[in-house]
């Protein structure tokens, strides 16, 4: 799944997002044969989707055993896109999570416009859209605090599933800062992705990165209640997110 557009605005492209492509916010701007639900590989009427982000974590993967660092909460309406999501992050180590972000999803005419408010700066952003071909599109998103551009592309496989996005953040004189990416593979035969490699040019030159995908947990539509990832090249580095789901 890919549930939540860019990163902070310091930094527009999350680690959570890159690396399990969690970001059912962006969708093309064209006319769409498919929902938000379905580009995330999620199943059933659901109503809201929330989705704990956990660092430090270790054997046997529980809630205690980790770090609480993120909360992604996202609204869906019965037509299965998203209608606004949330975002609740720490301000600090050890402080409680809160608000950083939140997401107004807005359609007319059959488009869709998407707002973002920023806690933090106290700042609105207006995120662009532009449909590439029938599986890719581009989200383009101004920082108007520094006057960087984050333009971000997904791709989308042969069920619609997003699999992949490419990532750059360019200053106000359009130079690249950096550029980050992650492609989900080894599709099984019940539509889940196994493996991932990733990349991040500002901190490793842009070095490619493995990881492998457990999913644990499944509730009555197939959908996963946690999910686990470990970085290859570091097998004791692990992250984990558990999802929630409410359905109509």
């Amino acid at each position: 799944m890919h549930l939540l557009q860019q990163y902070q605005q310091q930094c527009p492209v999350r680690t959570v997002q890159l690396l399990l492509c969690i970001v059912l916010l962006a969708t093309s701007c064209k006319a769409q044969h498919h929902t938000d639900l379905q580009e995330q590989g999620v199943k059933g009427p659901v109503k809201k989707i929330t989705i704990k982000n956990y660092l430090g974590v270790s054997v046997p993967f529980n809630e205690d055993s980790a770090m609480l660092y993120e909360t992604d909460i996202f609204y869906i309406n019965r037509k299965g896109n998203i209608d606004s999501t949330l975002l609740l992050t720490r301000s600090g180590y050890g402080n409680e999570l809160a608000r950083y972000q939140k997401s107004t999803v807005t359609y007319r005419h059959g488009k869709k416009k998407e707002l973002t408010y920023n806690y933090k700066s106290r700042q609105t952003a207006t995120v662009q859209r532009t449909a590439i071909s029938d599986s890719s599109y581009r989200t383009t998103i101004l920082n108007k605090e520094n006057s960087q551009t984050t333009s971000t592309t997904y791709y989308l496989d042969q069920d619609y599933v997003a699999y992949k996005m490419e990532s750059v953040v360019l200053d106000s004189n359009k130079h690249t800062l950096l550029s980050q990416g992650s492609e989900r593979y080894d599709k099984d035969s019940s539509g889940l992705y196994q493996k991932v490699r990733y990349h991040f040019s500002d901190i490793d030159n842009d070095a490619k990165k493995n990881g492998a995908i457990t999913y644990k947990d499944f509730d009555k539509y197939a959908n996963p209640g946690k999910v686990i990832l470990t970085h290859l090249d570091k097998p004791d580095k692990v992250e984990m997110r558990i999802f929630s789901y409410e359905y109509y």
